[in-house]
């Protein structure tokens, strides 16, 4: 059963498996379906994302944003590159496997797991990437449901890849940067219609445990008007746990003003959530620096040149996480761990 009908009466969580990964190319090909790929990485020297787009009478779309560290560790202001006037992406799956190639950039699948080569310019600016990505965890088959206050989205969302060893180089502006740290390969897919509905907003982490060869993995996300459209995993070795998700589940305790913006979006985030068996992950994500940046929905790919007058401000946080995991005969474990949070806000702006 397609697991967007499953949702279709209520606001679920359906009990997709990684079989159901890829979507058959009949769905690929329905009016404003879209597809977004994701890598992205975390290093001593650089952060950074690969983005690849592809869908519905589109051309191929990549956009790039690496954030340089600097020798103390803190992230600088990133070099974005963005292009939508690619071909058409070609793009190659089976059940479990993707395979995409947008002009000479390309997305491969190994025996390790996936790989990203390529190179982009504009703006100013010039990016060259080749990267692995060596899975440490199997796919998880997160959500998939509808969404928005008219209920005309849908969205699936998957981590391809929860944990990746992530190694290789970058060329920024004919500066070389090696990679070797850890990342994530996900993927959202589905119909959207934001330019009808653009109230939806999500809540969405992922962080990784601080200690050196660490294997802990946070990730979740929910859409915030529907906090029950949503999951938190953790993995740590063999440990698997799975929480539904509810109006606890993110609060945002703080917040501050973007200076070059002027959007407002949470600096102190508080994360708690249970299972059945009875294990309580409680988190407290500190944010460690943002990049507020501006998206048009629909996207400028998606519009044929038609203008929109809606924006999303999307706030991206490298944060710090801390906090405990409780078992249910009541052992509590400290946990520690870095990664990224995402809250994006709608703005009116008209956008061509």
């Amino acid at each position: 059963m397609d697991p967007l009908r499953r949702t279709r009466a209520h606001a679920g969580v359906a009990p997709v498996g990684p079989g159901l990964h890829w979507r058959p190319e009949s769905e690929r090909t329905k009016p404003l379906a879209i597809e977004w790929v994701y890598f992205k990485f975390f290093s001593a020297h650089a952060d950074g994302i690969v983005v690849f787009g592809s869908g519905w009478g589109l051309p191929g779309v990549i956009s790039v944003q690496v954030f340089p560290r600097d020798a103390a560790g803190h992230a600088g202001a990133p070099v974005c590159v963005s292009r939508h006037d690619y071909p058409l992406a070609q793009v190659t799956r089976s059940t479990t496997d993707y395979e995409c190639l947008v002009a000479e950039s390309a997305v491969t699948r190994g025996p390790d797991g996936y790989a990203t080569a390529g190179a982009i310019a504009g703006a100013g600016h010039a990016i060259a990437w080749d990267l692995a990505f060596a899975a440490e965890y199997a796919p998880i088959a997160s959500f998939a449901g509808r969404f928005g206050a008219l209920r005309l989205g849908h969205l699936a969302w998957d981590l391809i890849e929860p944990l990746a060893t992530v190694t290789g180089s970058l060329v920024v502006d004919g500066a070389t940067v090696a990679i070797d740290g850890w990342g994530y390969v996900d993927t959202n897919r589905g119909r959207w219609l934001f330019g009808i509905d653009p109230t939806t907003h999500w809540n969405w982490v992922l962080v990784h445990g601080e200690a050196a060869g660490s294997r802990l993995l946070i990730a979740g996300m929910n859409v915030r008007a529907t906090p029950a459209l949503g999951r938190l995993y953790l993995r740590d070795g063999d440990t698997s746990l799975s929480f539904p998700c509810d109006a606890g589940t993110f609060v945002h305790r703080a917040f501050t003003r973007d200076p070059a913006t002027g959007t407002r979006f949470p600096v102190l985030t508080t994360v708690a959530a249970h299972d059945e068996a009875g294990h309580r992950l409680e988190l407290t994500l500190t944010n460690d620096g943002a990049h507020v940046y501006r998206q048009a929905i629909p996207p400028a790919e998606m519009r044929a040149g038609l203008p929109t007058v809606f924006a999303w401000d999307l706030c991206e946080s490298f944060v710090t996480a801390t906090g405990t995991l409780r078992a249910p005969g009541g052992a509590t474990r400290p946990l520690a761990a870095r990664g990224i949070k995402e809250y994006p806000v709608t703005r009116i702006a008209l956008q061509r």
